[in-house]
């Protein structure tokens, strides 16, 4: 079906036809030439000249062509094959390695071309294919719900089949997250549900930083299964010596434990910790007896104020965030009640101060002339000229006392810090910010790291950035209602760590005071053993001038005392070094650099953490897999009734290829039918004129 769309009128298309007709006409049938053709041969050609005329007068109006077509889309069906360890750590490895793998890759070949077939392996990551490794350490299944969609959204995704052991360790529930999909689900039960004798450590729970002097806990929730009338010894150890032990006992064929030790922070530097469950008599795994906690001794502490003219849910979301890192003392006080001296504070978080009406000035002034780093969040009851002038390098001008929804975009030109993979990724979908609407106007020196994007439209303007001198670091939230990206952090990772990273960057970087050394390392303090780790240097002459044609040198001595050497690469803005994946523990470094005319040495250390949860619990959980199924309207299967899992497929009505119609406009000269028509008519005219003895 298709029509034409110009925009000429009815009478201007109408000299098309009057000028194809004139035109045919008097070629035809005026003039000598052509008298002995008979009439019926002049009308023919006639015909076909005044089409083509008639055609080419036409186009030069630019109409456009409008086709209604019919597409058929065939359903797609998902095959997620879960890539991690503890899907192989059962007695029925060898099943699930050789005749269960072979078996899935048939799937696609006995549902036939009826359908797509797309397999993906997820675990850590979402990769295409089914030639699993098992290899994972990490079960994600949000990971696996926002791929899918993000891939094929707007597509006819019709079933969802997910062959797993249902054990997940990161990320959030699986049936909150993939329920959202909307399709069927039907899981496909891999791994042993029998309950052996085992002992496991099931959480350990411990602060990252403690402080000399004080006393630090670290938290173990044991279990034990089929382990009624059994004793064992738990025991704290560091660099192989026992510092404290308790003995526990099992009166039930599976119980859960909970214990704590108290240990001193006695030393300044990061310190390895074994936890260790002495095995018990036939013990089926031993593996998950073991872990290791990693804490970071220091001997400082930033005092933080949280100032607000009135409570909000943001204040909370901040404080919390800070409050969980030990180097900070987080007081939250209103302008009213605050009484103290700013002074006694290492940082200020001034939450919609000034206020209306100037308040809250008295103690912005006192911290700008101390240079206490602030931060600044801005709101519906701020004082914007009194904001304007204290030179952050922000203003807001025009402000009608109106706010905006404003989401974020993450600026990639931003180069003081790195936020998180998991933040950057869920960025697009949290939902916006209250904005004070006005024209911002930004100095040179503001550097940001989130812009203002206007629904998909991003903009320059910053959202939150960072400004003011190495000596006073100064950063600006134009908006209020980040408690809202809590909560959706939450529903995608179901647990605050990316948010509360997210504040902690935000505070640590404006905190930290001018550095004036002329050779710097900066790193992680934590690597999982299945990331990169990484280190940034950077080297200055006594100008304090980036040198950047030097070699940078590393010895970094492994948690059994080996040593490795490395050098960095040089970078536009100064000097990088990859060292890979490295195996869990404690480890140390030296670095050394020459400027040209000072040799300088850099030491410190980081920890690499053991990612063990793959291998802790080792019984598969088919009740999650029987409740995602049934909540979403598909079935679960056992491992060896995939047979039986094609025949549901095909039987289920909803699985079936969806008619699409599309509507397409394009210029009538763009269509190539009507291009063959002109050469076919202007053709055929030619070979019967010449036949009939013309030119």
């Amino acid at each position: 079906m298709a029509h034409l769309i110009t925009q000429a009128s009815p009478w201007l298309l109408s000299l098309c036809v009057w000028v194809g007709l004139a035109y045919a006409t008097g070629l035809y049938f005026f003039g000598t030439s052509k008298e002995s053709w008979s009439t019926k041969f002049k009308f023919l050609l006639a015909g076909m000249r005044f089409l083509v005329v008639s055609l080419l007068v036409l186009l030069l109006f630019q109409p456009l062509l409008e086709t209604l077509e019919t597409r058929v889309e065939k359903p797609v069906v998902v095959l997620a094959l879960d890539n991690s360890q503890s899907v192989v750590s059962a007695k029925d490895s060898n099943f699930v390695r050789t005749e269960f793998l072979n078996n899935w890759k048939g799937i696609a070949e006995k549902l036939g071309a009826d359908y797509e077939v797309v397999p993906l392996l997820f675990g850590d990551n979402i990769s295409d294919g089914n030639d699993a490794t098992f290899s994972d350490q990490i079960t994600h299944f949000g990971k696996l719900q926002r791929a899918i969609d993000a891939r094929f959204s707007g597509r006819n995704l019709a079933a969802l089949v997910i062959a797993s052991d249902g054990l997940y360790n990161k990320g959030p529930h699986p049936v909150s997250s993939l329920k959202q999909l909307n399709i069927p689900i039907f899981t496909v039960g891999v791994g042993d549900t029998t309950l052996h004798r085992d002992l496991l450590i099931s959480n350990v729970s411990a602060n990252k930083i403690a402080y000399l002097g004080n006393n630090f806990p670290i938290r173990l929730n044991i279990e034990g299964r089929k382990a009624r009338g059994t004793s064992t010894v738990v025991t704290v150890s560091k660099n192989g010596v026992q510092l404290a032990s308790q003995n526990i006992s099992f009166t039930a064929e599976r119980e859960f434990k909970n214990i704590e030790f108290s240990l001193p922070a006695d030393q300044v530097g990061i310190h390895a910790y074994t936890v260790t469950i002495q095995p018990i008599n036939s013990e089926d795994n031993t593996r998950n007896n073991s872990e290791q906690v990693y804490i970071e001794v220091i001997d400082n502490r930033q005092n933080v104020l949280i100032l607000a003219n009135s409570p909000h849910p943001d204040i909370t979301a901040i404080a919390e965030a800070l409050r969980l890192q030990e180097n900070y003392e987080v007081t939250v006080q209103t302008v009213d009640a605050f009484t103290d001296n700013v002074n006694k504070f290492d940082m200020l978080i001034a939450y919609q101060i000034p206020s209306l009406g100037g308040r809250g000035n008295n103690v912005i002034q006192e911290a700008f002339k101390s240079k206490i780093p602030c931060w600044f969040i801005l709101g519906a009851q701020n004082d914007f000229n009194a904001f304007n002038a204290f030179g952050t390098g922000f203003s807001l001008n025009g402000y009608q006392s109106k706010l905006s929804d404003i989401n974020a975009s993450l600026n990639p030109s931003f180069s003081y810090f790195s936020l998180s993979n998991e933040f950057a990724q869920a960025l697009p979908l949290l939902p916006p910010l209250a904005v004070p609407f006005g024209n911002y106007a930004v100095a040179p020196e503001v550097q940001a790291l989130l812009t203002q994007r206007i629904g998909k439209i991003a903009t320059d303007v910053p959202l939150l950035g960072f400004g003011g001198t190495p000596e006073h670091r100064i950063a600006v939230l134009c908006g209020e209602g980040i408690w809202r990206w809590k909560v959706g952090l939450f529903q995608m990772e179901e647990n605050h760590d990316v948010f509360n990273q997210f504040i902690t960057q935000t505070a640590q970087f404006i905190g930290v005071k001018e550095n004036k050394e002329k050779f710097r390392i900066q790193h992680k303090k934590n690597f999982a053993e299945n990331e990169l780790v990484y280190f940034n240097a950077e080297l200055y002459d006594e100008s304090y001038m980036p040198v950047l044609n030097q070699q940078v040198n590393m010895e970094l001595k492994f948690p059994d005392n080996s040593v490795q050497s490395f050098q960095f690469s040089p970078s536009n803005t100064g000097y990088q070094l990859n060292a890979g994946m490295l195996p869990p523990g404690a480890y140390s470094y030296t670095a050394k650099a020459f400027n040209g005319t000072t040799e300088f040495a850099k030491s410190g250390g980081f920890t690499v953490n053991n990612i063990s949860v793959e291998t802790a619990r080792t019984i598969a959980d088919f009740q999650l897999l029987e409740q995602l199924s049934s909540s979403t309207k598909g079935k679960r299967f056992n491992a060896t009734a995939l047979d039986d899992l094609v025949n549901e497929i095909r039987n289920r009505k909803e699985i079936t290829s969806v008619s699409f119609e599309e509507k397409k406009v394009r210029e009538l000269i763009d269509w190539a039918p009507l291009l063959f028509a002109l050469l076919s008519l202007l053709s055929i005219e030619w070979f019967l004129r010449k036949w009939n003895g013309s030119y």
